[in-house]
């Protein structure tokens, strides 16, 4: 009996870890079999995002080549760098847009282990200047599938080189303790500071291959603090960020306080005028106007006698518009005159100058109705709205910015810099081979400036005595009307913001200039000191510059998302 009893419980033993066993066992098969289907998961999840990241890589490259495939063109003869080149993306089809197929999306490749096909879906007409490309990428690994779309703006846009007070499109230089700069200062090359210039706000170089630059800011400048800059700059100069001692956020664009060097930046993308059709057609739909008084001198485009009145001599096209304070010069949008300018004195409204040539400031420009900024603002927003409306000069040449009188002995100290030595040879377009810059005269090797503003340009002007005359780059189209125009070296306050292709050179005297300062060569002499405020309505992201009308050069933007979402 007692035999018997223990083989029953030996027995009810085994059975019962067999069963635990079992039990064990159908545990670990369900918990692999989670763990599988987790892992699988996991990687599905993996793989699907993925998908999404390279689906969006693609498009983000597609749009990088689409804008370099444009930029060739919209840079290349003829006609480079006109409106009328966004004409390019009227020709697609669902696997490449351009003239000719420039540019091919790609379709069913390889590209970061996955397969990508790139459409082209639809091209919207913006207007002038602007066009929409709507376009989808679709990336495909393994079993996971994703697609997203987005619609891309190709647009030309105010230069952000005019976010600086300075900004030359070469090495950049600030020689002199008596130098100071209200707003950011740039370069598309080094920039080199000595003696101590005082700078309130950011210092940029860029690297240039073309220039051999590396990007270096050289020597060191002072700055005042925020609370120093409240009580020392001009109302002219731009706000503090933040703009009073209670404001909570800070104000784009203003100043901060804390100024920095920003080295090895990317190049500028720069406005280059060459055929000033886009601007004719611009003065035109805005029925741009100059008047002096009541006196209407330019009526959209000025294409008439020059100062000597008889058509067919040197100085046609050429415009002399001296202000006072009776009979200011009243500028409404933007106008062109196909010849130089001569300019100074007393001007109000809003509006920009196109020269096809050069333009002369040879006295003091000064607004009747200029912007003022407080220090410390209770009420940026208020203030930003009053000067939107305030006065706003654009002073924009095809081939010169002039200061002074070039007929004085005094001018001369500008000559050694206008010339290499200091200047260098760069290349230009045949639209500019009418005012002498392309050097050689041979149109088969291309067009290429030699850098010498010294030189004579090809071009005839009235000398002091109304006969003609070879003409020097630097110099007006007639001797006769700029002397008769009283100019004068002792230049004191330039409200305007400037643009030339080319050179900014001259002298002046204790200056203060109000608005920007961009070139590609400059050398500007003054006795006394010089002081440059930037215009913060110039600014590409400033809550100032909404409402403002100042039609200033434009120049290629990178393209810009309007709009994205997954299908």
């Amino acid at each position: 009996m007692t035999k018997c009893k223990q083989h029953d419980e030996n027995g009810v033993v085994i059975f019962t870890v067999l069963a635990m066993m079992g039990a064990l066992l159908l545990i670990l098969s369900s918990f692999f079999a989670t763990a599988q289907a987790a892992l699988a998961a996991s990687r599905n999840w993996h793989q699907q995002d993925r998908c999404l990241l390279v689906a969006q890589s693609a498009l983000e490259k597609a749009k990088w080549d689409m804008s370099n495939a444009f930029e060739t063109y919209f840079e290349s003869a003829p006609l480079p760098r006109t409106m009328g080149k966004f004409d390019w993306f009227d020709t697609y089809t669902t696997t490449a847009i351009g003239s000719s197929g420039a540019y091919s999306a790609p379709r069913d490749v390889e590209y970061l282990d996955a397969k990508v096909w790139v459409t082209i879906r639809e091209v919207r007409n913006g207007g002038r200047g602007i066009r929409d490309v709507f376009m989808s990428a679709k990336a495909v690994m393994g079993t996971s599938r994703r697609e997203v779309v987005e619609l891309v703006r190709f647009e030309l846009g105010r230069s952000s080189a005019f976010d600086y007070a300075y900004f030359i499109n070469n090495f950049g230089w600030f020689w002199g303790s008596s130098i100071q700069a209200n707003g950011d200062v740039g370069a598309n090359g080094d920039f080199d500071l000595r003696y101590n210039p005082r700078v309130n706000g950011d210092v940029y170089a860029s690297e240039n291959a073309a220039l051999g630059a590396e990007g270096d800011v050289d020597g060191d400048w002072s700055s005042w603090s925020l609370s120093s800059y409240y009580t020392s700059v001009a109302a002219t100069a731009r706000p503090g960020s933040p703009p009073s001692t209670t404001y909570e956020e800070k104000w784009r664009m203003g100043y901060d306080g804390t100024p920095g060097r920003a080295e090895e930046m990317p190049t500028v993308e720069m406005p280059y005028l060459g055929d000033l059709g886009d601007y004719r057609t611009l003065a035109d739909d805005e029925n741009g106007s100059v008047k002096v008084g009541n006196k209407t001198l330019v009526a959209e485009v000025y294409n008439g006698p020059g100062p000597d009145t008889v058509a067919g001599t040197a100085d046609d096209g050429m415009v002399v518009l001296v202000g006072t304070a009776a009979a200011p010069i009243v500028i409404n949008g933007p106008v062109v005159v196909n010849g130089d300018v001569v300019i100074k004195g007393k001007v109000t409204g809003q509006g920009t100058i196109y020269a096809s040539r050069n333009i002369h400031i040879i006295g003091n420009i000064e607004y009747v109705d200029a912007p003022q900024w407080p220090k410390p603002d209770p009420d940026p927003e208020a203030t930003a709205l009053a000067n939107s409306t305030k006065d706003m000069l654009g002073l924009v040449a095809k081939g010169n910015i002039i200061v002074g009188d070039y007929t004085s002995s005094t001018w001369d100290s500008c000559k050694s810099y206008i010339r290499p030595g200091f200047t260098q040879p760069y290349d230009t377009d045949a639209s500019e081979v009418a005012n002498g810059y392309d050097s050689d005269g041979d149109l088969t090797n291309g067009y290429r400036f030699n850098g010498d503003y010294t030189g004579l340009d090809g071009g005839q002007k009235l000398d002091s005595a109304g006969a003609a005359a070879a003409r020097r780059y630097f110099e007006s189209s007639s001797d006769l009307a700029f002397k008769a125009a009283a100019p004068t070296c002792d230049i004191t306050r330039i409200d305007a913001a400037c643009y030339t292709n080319h050179a900014l050179a001259g002298k002046a005297g204790t200056l203060a200039w109000n608005g920007t300062m961009v070139s590609r060569d400059e050398a500007l002499f003054f006795s006394g000191s010089l002081k440059v405020s930037w215009d913060i309505r110039l600014g590409s992201d400033s809550p100032d510059s909404k409402g403002a009308a100042l039609s200033m050069p434009l120049a290629l933007r990178r393209p810009t998302t309007l709009y994205w979402r997954e299908i």
